[in-house]
Protein backbone atom coordinates (compact mmCIF):
# COMPACT_ATOMS: atom_id res chain seq x y z
CA UNK A 1 0.00 0.00 0.00
CA UNK A 2 1.99 3.20 -1.47
CA UNK A 3 0.14 5.02 -3.28
CA UNK A 4 -1.38 7.91 -1.84
CA UNK A 5 -5.74 8.28 -2.26
CA UNK A 6 -6.34 11.73 -2.41
CA UNK A 7 -4.64 14.90 -3.94
CA UNK A 8 -2.32 17.69 -2.77
CA UNK A 9 -5.49 19.97 -3.62
CA UNK A 10 -7.98 18.39 -1.07
CA UNK A 11 -4.93 18.27 1.43
CA UNK A 12 -5.03 22.07 1.16
CA UNK A 13 -8.50 22.59 1.58
CA UNK A 14 -8.36 20.31 4.85
CA UNK A 15 -5.12 22.34 5.70
CA UNK A 16 -7.18 25.37 5.40
CA UNK A 17 -10.11 24.05 7.46
CA UNK A 18 -8.12 23.04 10.51
CA UNK A 19 -6.47 26.28 10.54
CA UNK A 20 -9.57 28.29 10.51
CA UNK A 21 -10.99 26.29 13.23
CA UNK A 22 -7.97 26.60 15.17
CA UNK A 23 -8.06 22.60 16.46
CA UNK A 24 -5.17 21.67 18.27
CA UNK A 25 -4.30 18.43 16.30
CA UNK A 26 -6.05 16.07 13.28
CA UNK A 27 -5.27 12.79 12.17
CA UNK A 28 -6.50 11.44 9.07
CA UNK A 29 -6.18 7.48 7.77
CA UNK A 30 -7.84 6.74 4.48
CA UNK A 31 -7.54 3.39 2.87
CA UNK A 32 -9.29 2.91 -0.70
CA UNK A 33 -8.65 -0.23 -3.01
CA UNK A 34 -8.71 -0.20 -6.69
CA UNK A 35 -9.23 -3.54 -9.19
CA UNK A 36 -6.24 -3.80 -11.57
CA UNK A 37 -4.80 -6.37 -14.09
CA UNK A 38 -3.54 -8.60 -11.03
CA UNK A 39 -6.38 -7.78 -8.34
CA UNK A 40 -6.82 -5.61 -5.48
CA UNK A 41 -3.99 -2.82 -5.56
CA UNK A 42 -4.59 -1.09 -1.62
CA UNK A 43 -3.90 2.16 -1.43
CA UNK A 44 -3.65 4.14 1.71
CA UNK A 45 -2.56 7.46 2.89
CA UNK A 46 -1.84 8.56 6.54
CA UNK A 47 -1.92 12.59 7.29
CA UNK A 48 -1.54 14.45 10.78
CA UNK A 49 -1.82 18.22 11.44
CA UNK A 50 -1.08 20.16 14.52
CA UNK A 51 -0.31 19.09 18.20
CA UNK A 52 -0.91 16.66 20.72
CA UNK A 53 -0.34 18.83 24.12
CA UNK A 54 0.38 21.77 25.64
CA UNK A 55 4.06 21.24 25.09
CA UNK A 56 3.77 21.61 21.53
CA UNK A 57 4.72 18.51 20.64
CA UNK A 58 3.90 17.32 16.69
CA UNK A 59 0.60 15.62 16.31
CA UNK A 60 1.56 12.53 14.33
CA UNK A 61 1.43 8.95 12.75
CA UNK A 62 2.78 7.41 16.27
CA UNK A 63 0.55 9.74 18.22
CA UNK A 64 -1.72 7.29 20.92
CA UNK A 65 -5.70 8.66 20.88
CA UNK A 66 -9.11 7.39 22.02
CA UNK A 67 -11.27 6.25 19.33
CA UNK A 68 -14.29 6.25 21.95
CA UNK A 69 -17.70 4.39 21.26
CA UNK A 70 -15.78 3.12 17.86
CA UNK A 71 -14.26 0.61 20.70
CA UNK A 72 -17.51 -1.48 20.43
CA UNK A 73 -16.65 -3.14 17.73
CA UNK A 74 -13.53 -5.10 19.39
CA UNK A 75 -16.00 -6.44 21.87
CA UNK A 76 -17.78 -7.90 18.82
CA UNK A 77 -15.08 -8.93 16.76
CA UNK A 78 -14.06 -10.94 20.21
CA UNK A 79 -17.13 -12.97 20.00
CA UNK A 80 -16.95 -13.74 16.51
CA UNK A 81 -13.26 -15.14 17.50
CA UNK A 82 -14.65 -17.24 20.34
CA UNK A 83 -17.56 -18.78 17.83
CA UNK A 84 -14.95 -19.33 15.29
CA UNK A 85 -12.88 -21.44 17.24
CA UNK A 86 -15.83 -23.26 17.76
CA UNK A 87 -15.82 -22.48 21.70
CA UNK A 88 -18.53 -24.56 23.71
CA UNK A 89 -20.96 -23.58 26.64
CA UNK A 90 -22.36 -25.58 29.59
CA UNK A 91 -24.20 -28.07 27.83
CA UNK A 92 -21.89 -28.68 25.42
CA UNK A 93 -23.29 -26.93 22.53
CA UNK A 94 -20.94 -24.78 20.38
CA UNK A 95 -21.29 -21.02 20.95
CA UNK A 96 -22.97 -18.98 18.17
CA UNK A 97 -25.24 -15.64 17.95
CA UNK A 98 -28.00 -17.34 18.55
CA UNK A 99 -26.96 -18.49 21.91
CA UNK A 100 -28.91 -17.10 24.74
CA UNK A 101 -27.02 -14.39 26.71
CA UNK A 102 -28.62 -16.50 30.13
CA UNK A 103 -27.01 -19.54 29.25
CA UNK A 104 -23.90 -18.09 29.48
CA UNK A 105 -24.47 -15.31 32.87
CA UNK A 106 -27.56 -17.18 34.48
CA UNK A 107 -27.51 -13.73 36.66
CA UNK A 108 -27.95 -11.75 33.73
CA UNK A 109 -30.91 -9.15 32.73
CA UNK A 110 -32.57 -6.03 32.00
CA UNK A 111 -35.41 -3.63 33.46
CA UNK A 112 -39.24 -4.12 32.89
CA UNK A 113 -40.46 -2.77 29.89
CA UNK A 114 -43.66 -0.39 30.96
CA UNK A 115 -46.48 0.14 28.49
CA UNK A 116 -48.92 2.49 29.76
CA UNK A 117 -47.18 2.43 32.94
CA UNK A 118 -47.52 -1.25 33.38
CA UNK A 119 -44.39 -3.47 33.97
CA UNK A 120 -43.80 -6.43 32.05
CA UNK A 121 -41.09 -7.68 34.76
CA UNK A 122 -36.75 -8.89 35.20
CA UNK A 123 -37.76 -11.53 32.46
CA UNK A 124 -37.63 -8.90 29.69
CA UNK A 125 -34.17 -10.08 28.17
CA UNK A 126 -35.05 -13.56 29.19
CA UNK A 127 -34.45 -15.35 25.45
CA UNK A 128 -32.19 -12.34 24.05
CA UNK A 129 -29.17 -14.07 22.28
CA UNK A 130 -25.82 -12.55 21.75
CA UNK A 131 -27.41 -11.35 18.38
CA UNK A 132 -29.60 -9.30 20.02
CA UNK A 133 -26.89 -7.36 22.11
CA UNK A 134 -25.00 -7.24 19.06
CA UNK A 135 -27.47 -5.14 17.66
CA UNK A 136 -28.97 -3.38 20.55
CA UNK A 137 -32.45 -4.69 20.04
CA UNK A 138 -32.55 -5.92 23.40
CA UNK A 139 -34.74 -2.34 24.06
CA UNK A 140 -32.64 -1.15 26.53
CA UNK A 141 -31.36 2.52 25.22
CA UNK A 142 -28.30 3.82 26.72
CA UNK A 143 -28.70 5.24 29.99
CA UNK A 144 -26.00 7.70 30.39
CA UNK A 145 -26.60 9.03 33.29
CA UNK A 146 -27.17 6.20 35.15
CA UNK A 147 -25.42 5.03 38.52
CA UNK A 148 -21.63 4.02 37.09
CA UNK A 149 -20.29 1.12 39.01
CA UNK A 150 -16.76 0.72 37.95
CA UNK A 151 -16.75 -3.41 38.20
CA UNK A 152 -17.51 -4.91 34.80
CA UNK A 153 -20.05 -7.61 36.34
CA UNK A 154 -21.36 -5.00 39.15
CA UNK A 155 -22.53 -2.68 36.09
CA UNK A 156 -24.15 -5.80 34.68
CA UNK A 157 -26.11 -6.42 37.59
CA UNK A 158 -27.13 -3.05 37.54
CA UNK A 159 -29.05 -3.50 34.45
CA UNK A 160 -31.58 -5.03 36.52
CA UNK A 161 -32.87 -1.90 37.57
CA UNK A 162 -32.99 0.49 34.21
CA UNK A 163 -35.88 0.51 32.27
CA UNK A 164 -36.09 -0.92 28.91
CA UNK A 165 -38.46 1.24 26.44
CA UNK A 166 -39.31 -1.32 23.79
CA UNK A 167 -40.27 -5.16 23.78
CA UNK A 168 -37.07 -7.50 22.72
CA UNK A 169 -36.39 -7.20 18.72
CA UNK A 170 -38.77 -4.67 18.44
CA UNK A 171 -36.30 -1.92 17.26
CA UNK A 172 -32.68 -0.75 17.37
CA UNK A 173 -31.24 1.10 20.56
CA UNK A 174 -28.25 2.00 20.76
CA UNK A 175 -26.58 1.55 24.33
CA UNK A 176 -23.23 0.84 25.76
CA UNK A 177 -24.69 -1.82 28.28
CA UNK A 178 -25.12 -4.57 25.77
CA UNK A 179 -21.35 -4.35 25.11
CA UNK A 180 -20.70 -4.62 28.50
CA UNK A 181 -22.07 -7.72 28.30
CA UNK A 182 -20.41 -8.90 25.30
CA UNK A 183 -16.95 -8.00 26.67
CA UNK A 184 -17.44 -9.73 29.95
CA UNK A 185 -18.73 -12.82 27.98
CA UNK A 186 -15.12 -12.76 26.45
CA UNK A 187 -13.75 -12.87 29.73
CA UNK A 188 -15.61 -15.71 31.09
CA UNK A 189 -15.40 -18.18 28.02
CA UNK A 190 -10.81 -17.08 28.05
CA UNK A 191 -10.13 -16.90 31.48
CA UNK A 192 -8.74 -13.38 30.34
CA UNK A 193 -9.27 -9.94 30.97
CA UNK A 194 -10.70 -8.13 28.23
CA UNK A 195 -8.18 -5.59 27.53
CA UNK A 196 -5.51 -8.45 27.50
CA UNK A 197 -7.75 -10.25 24.98
CA UNK A 198 -7.96 -8.22 22.38
CA UNK A 199 -4.42 -6.98 22.54
CA UNK A 200 -3.22 -10.52 22.15
CA UNK A 201 -5.94 -11.99 19.50
CA UNK A 202 -6.75 -8.70 17.60
CA UNK A 203 -3.78 -5.96 17.58
CA UNK A 204 -1.02 -7.98 18.19
CA UNK A 205 -2.03 -10.37 15.69
CA UNK A 206 -2.67 -7.37 13.32
CA UNK A 207 1.18 -6.52 13.72
CA UNK A 208 0.28 -2.98 15.42
CA UNK A 209 3.09 -1.78 16.99
CA UNK A 210 1.47 0.73 19.36
CA UNK A 211 -2.05 -0.05 21.10
CA UNK A 212 -3.33 1.13 24.55
CA UNK A 213 -5.87 -1.18 25.97
CA UNK A 214 -5.76 0.23 29.94
CA UNK A 215 -4.70 3.58 31.66
CA UNK A 216 -1.33 1.80 32.83
CA UNK A 217 -0.08 1.38 29.11
CA UNK A 218 -1.61 4.92 27.87
CA UNK A 219 0.66 6.07 30.48
CA UNK A 220 3.73 4.64 28.75
CA UNK A 221 3.37 6.01 25.64
CA UNK A 222 2.93 9.25 23.56
CA UNK A 223 -0.79 9.76 24.27
CA UNK A 224 -2.67 13.01 23.33
CA UNK A 225 -4.18 15.65 25.25
CA UNK A 226 -7.85 16.39 24.43
CA UNK A 227 -9.34 19.80 24.77
CA UNK A 228 -12.64 21.78 24.72
CA UNK A 229 -12.78 25.21 23.72
CA UNK A 230 -8.56 25.33 23.70
CA UNK A 231 -8.83 24.35 27.50
CA UNK A 232 -6.82 20.98 28.15
CA UNK A 233 -9.45 18.30 29.13
CA UNK A 234 -9.83 14.70 29.85
CA UNK A 235 -11.26 12.02 31.70
CA UNK A 236 -10.37 10.40 35.32
CA UNK A 237 -10.57 7.19 33.70
CA UNK A 238 -8.15 7.80 30.96
CA UNK A 239 -5.03 7.87 32.93
CA UNK A 240 -6.65 6.46 36.86
CA UNK A 241 -8.80 3.44 36.29
CA UNK A 242 -10.49 1.32 33.51
CA UNK A 243 -13.14 -0.81 34.61
CA UNK A 244 -16.07 -1.42 32.41
CA UNK A 245 -15.33 1.64 30.61
CA UNK A 246 -12.74 -0.08 28.46
CA UNK A 247 -15.30 -2.31 27.45
CA UNK A 248 -17.65 0.73 25.34
CA UNK A 249 -15.07 3.41 24.56
CA UNK A 250 -11.67 3.25 26.19
CA UNK A 251 -9.15 1.72 23.47
CA UNK A 252 -6.83 3.96 22.43
CA UNK A 253 -4.56 3.75 19.21
CA UNK A 254 -2.71 5.35 16.61
CA UNK A 255 -3.31 6.51 12.91
CA UNK A 256 -0.24 4.62 11.86
CA UNK A 257 -2.15 1.50 13.11
CA UNK A 258 -5.51 2.35 12.25
CA UNK A 259 -4.42 1.56 8.58
CA UNK A 260 -3.57 -1.74 9.01
CA UNK A 261 -6.85 -2.33 10.92
CA UNK A 262 -8.89 -0.42 8.06
CA UNK A 263 -7.21 -2.50 5.78
CA UNK A 264 -8.01 -6.01 6.96
CA UNK A 265 -11.52 -5.17 7.44
CA UNK A 266 -11.79 -4.35 3.91
CA UNK A 267 -9.78 -7.89 3.07
CA UNK A 268 -9.18 -9.77 5.39
CA UNK A 269 -5.86 -12.05 5.58
CA UNK A 270 -4.74 -12.37 9.55
CA UNK A 271 -8.31 -12.49 11.47
CA UNK A 272 -10.58 -15.47 10.51
CA UNK A 273 -13.05 -13.83 7.84
CA UNK A 274 -16.21 -15.33 9.38
CA UNK A 275 -15.45 -13.14 12.65
CA UNK A 276 -14.73 -9.88 10.59
CA UNK A 277 -17.92 -10.77 9.23
CA UNK A 278 -19.62 -10.48 12.41
CA UNK A 279 -18.83 -6.54 12.98
CA UNK A 280 -20.02 -5.74 9.51
CA UNK A 281 -23.44 -7.54 8.82
CA UNK A 282 -26.90 -6.29 9.46
CA UNK A 283 -27.34 -7.51 13.10
CA UNK A 284 -24.59 -5.25 14.40
CA UNK A 285 -24.05 -1.97 15.84
CA UNK A 286 -22.64 -0.56 12.61
CA UNK A 287 -25.65 -0.26 10.77
CA UNK A 288 -27.44 2.03 13.15
CA UNK A 289 -25.71 4.73 11.43
CA UNK A 290 -25.93 3.92 8.17
CA UNK A 291 -26.19 5.94 5.36
CA UNK A 292 -27.70 4.92 2.11
CA UNK A 293 -25.88 6.70 -0.88
CA UNK A 294 -28.20 6.79 -4.18
CA UNK A 295 -26.30 5.59 -7.09
CA UNK A 296 -23.36 4.35 -4.68
CA UNK A 297 -23.29 1.86 -1.78
CA UNK A 298 -24.80 1.17 1.77
CA UNK A 299 -22.29 3.31 3.86
CA UNK A 300 -21.10 2.49 7.30
CA UNK A 301 -20.18 5.20 9.94
CA UNK A 302 -19.84 5.08 13.33
CA UNK A 303 -18.92 8.48 15.74
CA UNK A 304 -16.76 8.14 18.74
CA UNK A 305 -16.35 10.51 21.23
CA UNK A 306 -14.35 11.11 25.11
CA UNK A 307 -13.67 13.61 27.10
CA UNK A 308 -11.90 16.40 25.14
CA UNK A 309 -12.11 14.26 21.91
CA UNK A 310 -14.05 12.78 19.00
CA UNK A 311 -13.36 10.87 15.67
CA UNK A 312 -15.54 9.26 13.51
CA UNK A 313 -14.86 5.71 11.32
CA UNK A 314 -15.92 5.34 7.73
CA UNK A 315 -16.48 2.34 5.75
CA UNK A 316 -17.82 0.55 2.81
CA UNK A 317 -16.32 -2.89 1.59
CA UNK A 318 -18.68 -2.27 -1.76
CA UNK A 319 -16.41 0.91 -2.84
CA UNK A 320 -13.28 -0.82 -0.91
CA UNK A 321 -12.75 2.09 1.31
CA UNK A 322 -12.30 2.83 4.52
CA UNK A 323 -11.79 6.09 6.75
CA UNK A 324 -10.86 7.14 10.30
CA UNK A 325 -10.31 10.71 11.06
CA UNK A 326 -9.89 11.72 14.94
CA UNK A 327 -9.55 15.35 16.51
CA UNK A 328 -8.34 16.41 20.04
CA UNK A 329 -11.01 18.62 20.56
CA UNK A 330 -14.10 18.10 21.58
CA UNK A 331 -15.85 21.89 20.94
CA UNK A 332 -15.77 24.09 17.83
CA UNK A 333 -13.05 21.51 16.55
CA UNK A 334 -15.29 18.72 15.96
CA UNK A 335 -17.49 20.42 13.91
CA UNK A 336 -14.54 19.03 11.06
CA UNK A 337 -15.01 15.88 11.39
CA UNK A 338 -18.82 15.39 9.42
CA UNK A 339 -17.57 17.87 6.68
CA UNK A 340 -14.67 16.21 6.35
CA UNK A 341 -15.23 12.74 5.97
CA UNK A 342 -17.99 13.47 3.56
CA UNK A 343 -16.02 15.30 1.48
CA UNK A 344 -13.29 12.85 0.72
CA UNK A 345 -16.00 10.09 0.36
CA UNK A 346 -17.34 12.38 -2.88
CA UNK A 347 -13.80 12.54 -3.80
CA UNK A 348 -13.20 8.99 -3.59
CA UNK A 349 -16.48 8.66 -5.67
CA UNK A 350 -15.92 11.14 -8.70
CA UNK A 351 -18.20 13.54 -7.47
CA UNK A 352 -17.66 17.17 -7.89
CA UNK A 353 -16.49 19.32 -4.44
CA UNK A 354 -19.54 20.52 -2.46
CA UNK A 355 -17.92 22.99 -0.33
CA UNK A 356 -18.45 21.51 3.33
CA UNK A 357 -14.92 22.60 4.20
CA UNK A 358 -15.91 26.21 3.49
CA UNK A 359 -18.61 26.52 5.37
CA UNK A 360 -17.11 25.95 8.59
CA UNK A 361 -16.82 28.88 10.90
CA UNK A 362 -14.40 29.11 13.31
CA UNK A 363 -17.09 31.25 15.90
CA UNK A 364 -20.66 29.52 15.21
CA UNK A 365 -23.20 31.06 17.08
CA UNK A 366 -24.31 28.92 20.16
CA UNK A 367 -26.89 26.41 19.26
CA UNK A 368 -29.98 26.90 21.19
CA UNK A 369 -31.32 23.88 22.90
CA UNK A 370 -34.87 22.93 20.88
CA UNK A 371 -38.38 24.21 22.97
CA UNK A 372 -39.77 21.06 24.59
CA UNK A 373 -43.49 20.10 23.92
CA UNK A 374 -45.97 21.92 25.26
CA UNK A 375 -47.25 20.90 28.45
CA UNK A 376 -50.03 22.06 30.57
CA UNK A 377 -48.88 21.61 34.27
CA UNK A 378 -51.54 22.02 37.42
CA UNK A 379 -50.85 25.06 39.58
CA UNK A 380 -49.95 23.97 43.25
CA UNK A 381 -47.89 25.97 45.67
CA UNK A 382 -44.58 24.15 46.54
CA UNK A 383 -41.43 26.27 46.13
CA UNK A 384 -38.15 24.67 45.33
CA UNK A 385 -36.97 24.88 48.79
CA UNK A 386 -39.09 22.86 49.70
CA UNK A 387 -38.17 20.02 47.47
CA UNK A 388 -34.49 20.40 48.74
CA UNK A 389 -33.25 16.62 49.87
CA UNK A 390 -31.69 13.31 49.21
CA UNK A 391 -33.46 11.04 45.82
CA UNK A 392 -32.52 7.70 45.13
CA UNK A 393 -32.99 5.31 41.86
CA UNK A 394 -31.86 1.78 42.26
CA UNK A 395 -30.29 1.85 38.77
CA UNK A 396 -29.15 5.50 38.69
CA UNK A 397 -28.03 5.99 42.19
CA UNK A 398 -29.05 9.17 44.42
CA UNK A 399 -29.16 12.56 43.99
CA UNK A 400 -28.62 15.16 46.68
CA UNK A 401 -30.87 18.56 45.29
CA UNK A 402 -29.78 22.07 47.06
CA UNK A 403 -30.60 25.28 46.32
CA UNK A 404 -28.69 26.76 43.19
CA UNK A 405 -27.45 29.88 45.45
CA UNK A 406 -26.07 27.49 47.75
CA UNK A 407 -24.16 25.78 45.40
CA UNK A 408 -20.10 26.58 44.81
CA UNK A 409 -19.41 30.18 43.74
CA UNK A 410 -17.65 28.62 40.67
CA UNK A 411 -20.93 26.42 39.77
CA UNK A 412 -23.20 28.81 39.45
CA UNK A 413 -20.86 30.86 37.72
CA UNK A 414 -20.42 28.09 34.70
CA UNK A 415 -23.92 27.08 34.74
CA UNK A 416 -25.69 30.11 34.43
CA UNK A 417 -23.22 30.95 31.32
CA UNK A 418 -24.27 27.85 29.76
CA UNK A 419 -27.25 28.02 29.98
CA UNK A 420 -27.18 31.18 28.27
CA UNK A 421 -24.98 29.78 25.63
CA UNK A 422 -28.05 27.47 25.25
CA UNK A 423 -30.60 30.05 24.66
CA UNK A 424 -32.04 29.37 28.44
CA UNK A 425 -32.95 32.20 30.42
CA UNK A 426 -33.55 31.32 33.67
CA UNK A 427 -34.21 32.50 37.06
CA UNK A 428 -31.23 31.27 39.64
CA UNK A 429 -33.69 32.01 43.16
CA UNK A 430 -36.61 28.87 41.08
CA UNK A 431 -33.42 26.24 40.74
CA UNK A 432 -32.13 23.27 42.41
CA UNK A 433 -28.73 21.96 41.77
CA UNK A 434 -27.33 18.58 41.96
CA UNK A 435 -23.43 17.41 42.05
CA UNK A 436 -23.60 14.68 40.01
CA UNK A 437 -20.49 13.19 39.46
CA UNK A 438 -21.32 10.54 36.84
CA UNK A 439 -18.91 10.34 33.49
CA UNK A 440 -21.57 11.95 31.18
CA UNK A 441 -23.16 14.26 33.44
CA UNK A 442 -20.99 16.73 35.86
CA UNK A 443 -24.18 18.75 36.92
CA UNK A 444 -28.19 18.97 37.31
CA UNK A 445 -30.27 21.95 37.56
CA UNK A 446 -33.96 21.40 38.15
CA UNK A 447 -35.75 24.84 37.70
CA UNK A 448 -39.02 25.35 38.39
CA UNK A 449 -42.00 25.94 35.40
CA UNK A 450 -45.11 25.23 37.70
CA UNK A 451 -47.01 23.93 40.17
CA UNK A 452 -44.67 20.53 40.67
CA UNK A 453 -43.04 20.35 37.09
CA UNK A 454 -39.36 21.40 36.78
CA UNK A 455 -37.15 22.08 33.82
CA UNK A 456 -33.95 19.52 34.22
CA UNK A 457 -30.90 20.36 32.53
CA UNK A 458 -27.35 18.04 32.45
CA UNK A 459 -23.76 19.48 31.73
CA UNK A 460 -20.32 18.53 31.24
CA UNK A 461 -18.03 20.67 33.13
CA UNK A 462 -14.42 21.00 32.71
CA UNK A 463 -11.55 22.95 34.64
CA UNK A 464 -8.20 23.99 32.95
CA UNK A 465 -5.65 26.91 34.02
CA UNK A 466 -7.82 28.86 36.37
CA UNK A 467 -11.09 28.30 33.76
CA UNK A 468 -14.33 26.40 34.57
CA UNK A 469 -16.60 25.54 31.69
CA UNK A 470 -20.48 24.36 31.62
CA UNK A 471 -21.85 22.94 28.21
CA UNK A 472 -25.23 22.07 28.44
CA UNK A 473 -25.96 18.26 27.02
CA UNK A 474 -29.72 18.01 27.97
CA UNK A 475 -32.84 19.42 28.86
CA UNK A 476 -36.57 17.68 29.85
CA UNK A 477 -38.66 18.10 32.70
CA UNK A 478 -38.89 16.34 35.90
CA UNK A 479 -42.51 16.09 37.68
CA UNK A 480 -42.06 15.90 42.16
CA UNK A 481 -44.93 14.26 43.89
CA UNK A 482 -45.66 14.85 47.53
CA UNK A 483 -47.85 12.70 50.01
CA UNK A 484 -47.20 8.91 51.06
CA UNK A 485 -44.64 8.36 48.15
CA UNK A 486 -42.51 11.58 47.85
CA UNK A 487 -39.89 11.75 44.88
CA UNK A 488 -39.71 12.85 41.52
CA UNK A 489 -40.34 11.47 37.79
CA UNK A 490 -37.96 11.86 34.99
CA UNK A 491 -39.43 12.92 31.73
CA UNK A 492 -38.24 14.06 27.90
CA UNK A 493 -35.13 11.77 27.41
CA UNK A 494 -33.82 11.54 30.78
CA UNK A 495 -32.76 7.72 30.22
CA UNK A 496 -31.30 8.26 26.42
CA UNK A 497 -29.48 12.35 26.29
CA UNK A 498 -28.79 10.67 22.79
CA UNK A 499 -32.32 11.66 22.44
CA UNK A 500 -33.76 8.45 20.66
CA UNK A 501 -36.05 7.51 23.27
CA UNK A 502 -38.20 10.50 24.95
CA UNK A 503 -41.46 9.52 27.44
CA UNK A 504 -44.08 12.48 27.70
CA UNK A 505 -44.63 14.24 31.24
CA UNK A 506 -47.05 13.31 33.08
CA UNK A 507 -48.91 14.24 36.29
CA UNK A 508 -50.66 11.10 37.33
CA UNK A 509 -49.02 7.66 38.30
CA UNK A 510 -45.87 9.38 37.84
CA UNK A 511 -43.77 6.93 39.34
CA UNK A 512 -45.23 3.94 37.05
CA UNK A 513 -44.81 6.30 34.18
CA UNK A 514 -41.89 7.48 34.39
CA UNK A 515 -38.24 7.27 32.19
CA UNK A 516 -36.81 6.86 35.86
CA UNK A 517 -37.83 7.57 39.60
CA UNK A 518 -36.42 8.59 42.37
CA UNK A 519 -37.88 8.23 46.07
CA UNK A 520 -37.05 10.48 47.99
CA UNK A 521 -34.97 9.15 50.79
CA UNK A 522 -34.47 12.08 53.52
Amino acid sequence: MTDTVINDELLGRIQRAFEKLQTPGLALTVVHGKDSGDGIRWNSQIETWGRRNDQGDRFDGQTIFGIGSISKFSAVLCVGLLIDRGTKIADGTKLSWMTRVRSILPWWGIGPYREDGEAFGYDTGQDATLQDLAGMRTGMPIHLAARRPIDPEAALRNQRHLRSFAKMRETFLYNNESIYALAHIVTVFSGTRYPEFVKEHVFDALGHTIIATDGYQRRLVASDSGYTRGLPESSGWWTDTDGKWLYSGGISTTADDLVIFTRELLDPRVLPKAAVESILTPLTCIPSHIALIPGFSTIAMHPGSMVGQSSVFVLSRSLKFGLWAYVNERGIGASILPALWQTILDFVCGLSDQGRLKKLSANPPARPLPDLPAFEARDHETQPKDLVGIYHDPGYGTMTLESFTSAPAEDQRALELGCKGAGLDLDPKRMLFVKHGGFFVHRVVFHHEKGLVYRWITFLCARSSGDYIADVTGTGRAVFVLGDRPGFGMFDGWCDLLGAVKVAPCEDDVAARAETWYDRVA
